[in-house]
């Protein structure tokens, strides 16, 4: 639960949604995972917005990947200091739609409007864009979320990974041959 992992602003996504997506606000819990330097910070703001039965706060876990099974949409709205998040592709590997920011490696990742959505980290309607981009998601879960498992599958499987690995490998020993 860091600054730049932006989980403060799925909660204000989730608390504007009670306006302007009433229906959809009332289906929603947020599962947040982890420690860190905001935990009372957003403990404040959820108790302070009575948004208690829409979001639970587990704290660390090391059976994070069943709850990320259980969700119906990742939310990962990170919008610095993050290369390629593995806990994106974890998502991925199980067929959960995500929603993040467009920048570093995550558009690696995530095809915008086939496996999920990528927001603009640096708008000024960051808020207002997760907000609207939950329930279209949510929408469109099983298409996206079979996407991101072609996806997963195809580049960052583990099969994937040892073949990347081996060419790398041989291709080392070859140049050192010569």
């Amino acid at each position: 639960l860091l600054e730049y992992k932006g989980q403060i602003y799925t909660l204000e996504a989730i608390n504007k949604m009670r306006d302007e997506n009433k229906a959809f606000f009332d289906k929603v819990v947020l599962v947040l995972i982890g420690s860190g330097e905001l935990e009372e910070k957003l403990k404040s703001y959820i108790s302070d917005n009575h948004l208690e039965g829409h979001v639970k706060m587990l704290g660390y876990r090391n059976d994070y990947i069943n709850y990320v099974n259980m969700a119906d949409v990742m939310v990962h709205p990170t919008r610095a200091n993050e290369d390629m998040p593995l806990i994106i592709l974890s998502a991925m590997s199980l067929g959960k739609p995500v929603i993040s920011c467009n920048f570093a490696g995550i558009p690696e990742e995530v095809e915008h409007l086939k496996s999920g959505i990528l927001l603009d980290p640096q708008s000024d309607r960051f808020v207002d864009d997760l907000c609207k981009a939950i329930p279209l998601v949510y929408e469109k879960k099983i298409e996206f979320g079979r996407r991101g498992k072609e996806i997963f599958d195809a580049d960052f499987s583990e099969h994937k990974y040892e073949e990347g690995l081996s060419f790398i490998y041989d291709h080392y020993l070859n140049r050192q041959q010569k």
